[in-house]
């Protein structure tokens, strides 16, 4: 597949917490979508060195190696049917013997961060095959969903792997934790603290995810739950 190396970045400067953040590099791929909207790529060894290459050389030049590392992987924000990305299982294995603290991927209007637990999980829960990870917008919603979300984006987001012929899903990363965050451009009229994240079940049962932030344009927040459908949501008087 045709790829470019990215300059790296770093995520993780300590800005004076009890953890400081991990330092970042960065991969960038050249995929672009096909003629159906889908954007599919895969995550080797390959990629994986050349994101903690740039990120060790970064901690090495800001004096940081001890917040540890993190790896990103960023891809065409083109897509408009879905994404689907394949983290080998052999790119798993290096980035847990790396020791790297957390992994994203920034895939245009929607990102999603492991860390290091969640990361393990993903081995652990796949039996150490590939995972594949799908994004799709989602429509139609239910009544209650479409009350609250209206036009704003809403995403289904599954974590997969194959055994037996079958693709079965990872849901929970048990002691691990999933950072997403959807793009939004709220409106004026919408203060930030009304905008919220919406999880919706298959029945069409919400729940608000009331520890989601907007902020700069995204809508953030934090779970053990790395897949289901997720919606922004407007919780004002519309």
């Amino acid at each position: 597949m045709p790829t470019q190396p990215a300059e790296s970045v770093g995520g993780g400067a300590n800005d004076g917490s009890a953890t400081p953040a991990p330092v970042e590099g960065k991969y960038v791929s050249e995929e672009e979508p096909d003629s159906d909207g889908w954007l599919r790529a895969a995550v080797g060894p390959g990629e994986v060195r050349v994101a903690l290459g740039r990120a060790s050389n970064l901690a090495m030049e800001l004096d940081q190696a001890s917040n540890g590392l993190a790896a990103a992987f960023e891809y065409d924000a083109g897509w408009t049917e879905g994404l689907n990305i394949t983290f080998t299982a052999e790119a798993l294995g290096e980035l847990i013997a790396a020791g790297v603290k957390e992994v994203t991927v920034h895939a245009g209007v929607f990102r999603f961060s492991f860390d290091q637990k969640a990361v393990a999980a993903l081995m652990e829960q796949s039996g150490g095959t590939d995972v594949m990870i799908t994004l799709t917008p989602a429509e139609p919603l239910s009544m209650e969903a479409a009350a609250l979300i209206g036009t704003r984006p809403a995403y289904i987001l599954s974590v997969q792997y194959e055994a037996d012929g079958e693709l079965l899903d990872i849901v929970d990363l048990g002691d691990g934790l999933a950072t997403l965050g959807i793009a939004y451009d709220r409106p004026q009229a919408e203060p930030a603290d009304k905008i919220k994240a919406v999880s919706i079940d298959e029945d069409g049962r919400m729940e608000t995810l009331e520890e989601s932030v907007h902020d700069e344009g995204w809508l953030t927040w934090t779970d053990n739950r790395c897949a289901g459908l997720f919606g922004v949501a407007y919780q004002g008087a519309e």
